[in-house]
């Protein structure tokens, strides 16, 4: 579908990344392992279908 609309009207200009996750607590009660995943989704990770 990206594909479809970008031969319609041209490659996006902008590009956002929208997609994460939080944790309401208190970072000193947060385990390495959830921060961790927190980072990885919110930071590193690219959405999208294939």
């Amino acid at each position: 579908m990206a594909r479809q609309i970008a031969l319609a009207v041209g490659p996006p200009a902008v590009l956002a990344s929208v997609a994460g996750i939080g944790l309401a607590a208190d970072v000193l009660e947060t385990s390495d392992e959830t921060g961790d995943r927190i980072i990885g989704v919110n930071q590193r990770t690219i959405h999208g279908g294939h």
